[in-house]
């Protein structure tokens, strides 16, 4: 995902750590250049953050074109929710925690199941 903007050989230059212009970092065996996604997040501003009621384990955010749910202890993606070429500029957790409601900058309101 993304142009190659980084490359970080490890000290014997069997592994290599590459990022990208999607802020994305990946973890790669030197003879075989087979990437593992190692981590994420948004390469744009974050226009909402939310986390559902009661429950402070994981939180979404959204941004440019996506919405994401991270697990907040690990720190990890869980989901992404993409509308290609839209942004989206809220995010909510339903009270009851079956639906993300969304707010896009075409006028629409969106409703995901997590």
């Amino acid at each position: 995902m993304g142009a190659c903007t980084s490359i970080s050989l490890t000290a014997d230059s069997t592994h290599f750590f590459a990022g990208s212009s999607k802020a994305t970092i990946y973890w790669c065996n030197s003879d075989t250049i087979s990437p593992e996604l190692r981590n994420t997040c948004h390469y744009a501003r974050i226009n909402d953050v939310s986390f559902p009621a009661g429950y402070s384990e994981l939180f979404a955010t959204c941004s440019i074109n996506d919405i994401r749910v991270w697990n907040a202890n690990t720190r990890q993606e869980l989901l992404r929710i993409e509308v290609p070429g839209l942004e989206c500029f809220s995010v909510k957790f339903m009270s009851n925690g079956r639906s993300i409601l969304s707010g896009w900058n075409d006028g629409k309101i969106r409703a995901f199941a997590p």
